[in-house]
């Protein structure tokens, strides 16, 4: 087994340095343009692989990677011949990988597996034992190594060679994954397709072929070959967690994940409507890592009939707002997008195949390394690095790397290889996404022209009062705004303190950006704080910073953005003009013109709103966010319980957008904290069709899973000055790098780190300090 670690004579008189020792994945692809099935291709991928080995990460024992892996078509010919099938085509046979635990029974879970084939009408044709060789692995490896077992199914007559076949063989695949759930064996499908087979494990690139002999029979042929090395850093290292995965093969971090499968969990509520959004849902394992999470969002996209292509566009997409020169068809495509799903942003470089076409891309960032080449026998190289594979310079046509945001694709049924701007022109004419969006997407801005044309026309909107208490510390008139209002009791109320006006608020108010320190941070966490502390103090942002160089919002407006889309998500397996149906703000911090315009739209709470009957795209409905003082501590709940109901009742009767105000909060009402409204207010089923505005951020315990409406798209209204940290921006997924550190006086804890909070121990009362 050769050694992972060079020796000192090997190395010397070489370029190799060790500080440059800092890679992360390593990735690749190797196609055929005309789609030419050889051996060649499998053990030209294999050879890469090995090549970029240095960019996995190696175990103590010096012999167990943290996992690599190749995806090819399936070796048609290989197979037929050892199942002894004559005149078998390519597309007839699925074969699906299996890993189950040394634990599992194996007659047990291969019945389990056989049953759930049944029911979707599929027969085996028999099971295998994948020959491996256990003597290459490292110690470590070895002993976490599963059975390895392969399971061959015939197409059925009934079945279409192709898409119909895969979506059976998907859909069979997810109803075994949810009886293994059920059941809790330890069972892992890889692959199970009539296109693509994965060969992957706990091991280093160059044990691959020698633990899989398969790899090495010349008669195992395929015309493209993606494959990875992996350096794992935000998940352990499993068999499981190799790569590729059944589509992709990822080079990076998902640093928006916990967004991304929050999303995914709140669109489970319109996938219910079809049955086959019941079949596969939950779409995301959420114990896989981030790029399989990534993975399992292409998979069900593309098996529900969009082309991978197009679904790693609408996943991934490039910088468009910022791209000035971006053709229009191509910006109306990812306005039209944004409307169905967020970004999946990175860093991320990815190389993929459905068993049809194969490509790779960046995301919008583009900080992680793509590079490729074309020979004069058409063949596509594309790898981390250059140098994977020993071409002789008179063999190569051309050479490239991919930007931010690019990707090209291979198409061996046309013999093609599109690059980028070509590829992406197919794509946007696949529907006429300009006119969906000029229809259908409004801005804040044009709101009172809807409404002036609307009133122009004769009609009148419902003059719907604001709530007013007249025990509430503000009871004025609607539309009326006191200037001269004392802020010091609503300090109070909100938790403001001296040092979060002096060290957060005025250097914001003063140069428009947020202040910086350099003095760290030795504040202990809410949770063991002997001191009370705001519930917002009890968050952190979550995001992966291993690998990344900061990113500043303010000097990469390229890559950032503000935009917030408000109103009814609709299923994102399909595409109709009314799914841009959404209402679009600059910014998620209201300033007094937006919120003027959007409570123009308010509705009653009981009045069902039709759009076509009321002439307006969007209807408003304003919740109180407060409770009685005398109720103390016990009232939370209740109100949070009516909270639910009237948000549960505002969607049942068809409006889309929710208002959560704390307006009457006063002496004789308390607000209830914004983290726990905006979590639960919006959060119970959904009735068919129905949705709200505001980014999930986690589920519901208590409101049947459905999953809730996070603080970063919400709408808010409060009186006093915002709370710090309850409206930061949700920069279209993308994260923030740089963090705060505040500085303190020595003796009192200090603002925590990344909080986005105030100290609530120097609680402003009657104008003094309190600690």
């Amino acid at each position: 087994m050769p050694s992972y670690i060079p020796s000192p004579s090997a190395l010397s008189g070489t370029l190799y340095d060790p500080r440059f020792e800092h890679e992360s994945c390593g990735i690749g692809l190797i196609c055929d343009i005309p789609g030419r099935r050889s051996h060649e291709i499998v053990s030209r991928a294999v050879e890469a692989l090995a090549s970029l080995e240095h960019r996995g990460g190696v175990a103590a024992d010096a012999g167990t990677g943290d996992g690599a892996g190749i995806l090819t078509q399936i070796p048609i010919a290989f197979f037929g011949d050892l199942l002894e099938l004559e005149q078998l085509k390519y597309g007839d046979l699925a074969v699906g990988m299996f890993f189950a635990s040394r634990q599992e029974e194996r007659e047990q879970w291969q019945d389990m597996v056989a049953r759930e084939l049944k029911v979707t009408g599929l027969e085996i044709l028999a099971w295998r034992q994948v020959p491996t060789n256990v003597g290459v692995l490292g110690r470590v490896a070895a002993q976490t190594m599963p059975d390895i077992w392969q399971v061959f199914v015939q197409r059925p007559e009934f079945l279409d060679r192709g898409d119909a076949f895969e979506k059976v063989l998907y859909l069979a695949r997810r109803a075994i994954e949810a009886e293994v759930r059920a059941q809790g064996l330890g069972l892992y499908i890889p692959s199970f397709s009539s296109r693509t087979i994965v060969y992957k494990g706990l091991m280093l690139g160059s044990q691959l072929s020698n633990f899989y002999p398969d790899l090495a029979d010349p008669r195992y042929r395929s015309a493209m070959a993606v494959f990875h090395q992996r350096y794992a850093t935000n998940t352990f290292p499993t068999w499981e967690r190799a790569q590729p995965f059944r589509i992709l093969a990822h080079n990076g971090e998902i640093n928006t994940l916990q967004g991304n499968v929050n999303w995914m969990a709140a669109r489970e509520h319109t996938l219910a409507q079809s049955a086959w959004g019941q079949a596969i849902a939950p779409i995301i394992d959420t114990s896989g890592s981030d790029s399989a999470m990534l993975d399992n969002a292409v998979e069900a996209l593309v098996r529900s009939g969009r082309e991978l292509r197009h679904v790693l566009m609408m996943l991934t997409p490039e910088a468009w707002e910022g791209i000035h020169d971006l053709p229009e068809e191509r910006r109306d495509f990812y306005r039209y997008h944004a409307c169905l799903s967020e970004p999946w942003d990175g860093p991320a470089a990815l190389v993929f195949s459905d068993g049809r076409v194969a490509g790779a891309s960046l995301d919008r960032n583009g900080l992680r390394p793509a590079r490729y080449l074309r020979t004069r026998d058409g063949l596509i190289i594309c790898a981390s690095e250059t140098g994977v594979l020993d071409v002789p310079p008179a063999e190569v046509v051309w050479r490239g790397k991919l930007g931010p945001g690019q990707m090209f694709i291979v198409d061996t049924h046309r013999g093609r290889l599109l690059k980028n701007d070509e590829t992406k022109a197919e794509v946007c004419a696949f529907q006429d996404y300009g006119r969906w969006v000029r229809s259908n997407l409004y801005h804040i801005n044009q709101i009172d022209q809807v409404i002036s044309r609307r009133n122009g026309n004769g009609h009148a909107l419902s003059d719907v009062p604001e709530p007013v208490y007249e025990e509430g510390f503000l009871s004025e008139p609607p539309g009326e705004e006191d200037e001269t209002l004392d802020l010091l009791p609503m300090q109070q109320l909100f938790g403001f303190t001296t040092e979060a006006l002096a060290v957060v608020l005025k250097p914001m108010a003063i140069s428009g950006k947020e202040p910086i320190g350099a003095m760290g941070d030795d504040t202990p966490p809410a949770v063991l704080s002997r001191l009370p502390r705001p519930l917002t103090h009890y968050f952190k942002q979550r995001f992966a910073e291993v690998t990344n160089p900061p990113i500043d919002p303010l000097r990469e407006q390229m890559v950032m953005s503000l935009t917030v889309l408000l109103g009814r998500r609709r299923n994102i397996l399909e595409e109709t003009p009314e799914h841009a149906r959404l209402l679009r703000l600059d910014s998620p911090v209201l300033d007094r013109a937006t919120l003027a315009s959007l409570r123009r739209l308010r509705r009653p709470l009981q009045v069902p709103f039709d759009e076509y009957h009321d002439g307006l795209p969007f209807s408003l409905v304003e919740l109180d966010m407060t409770f009685p003082v005398e109720e103390g501590v016990a009232g939370l709940e209740p109100a949070l319980d009516r909270l639910c109901q009237e948000a549960a009742t505002a969607i049942h009767n068809g409006h889309s957008l929710l208002l959560l105000s704390d307006r009457a909060a006063g002496p004789e009402r308390v607000p209830i904290p914004q983290p726990v409204g905006g979590g639960r207010g919006p959060s119970l089923p959904h009735p068919a069709g129905a949705a709200h505005g505001g980014q999930p951020d986690r589920r519901c315990r208590r409101c049947h899973g459905c999953a809730s409406p996070g603080l970063s798209g919400g709408i808010w209204r409060q009186r006093g000055p915002p709370s710090p940290g309850l409206g930061q921006p949700a920069r279209h997924g993308q994260r923030r790098s740089a963090q705060r550190h505040r500085r303190a006086g020595n003796g009192r804890e200090k603002l925590p780190q990344g909080s986005g909070g105030r100290p609530a121990q120097d609680h402003v009362q009657d104008g003094h300090q309190h600690r």
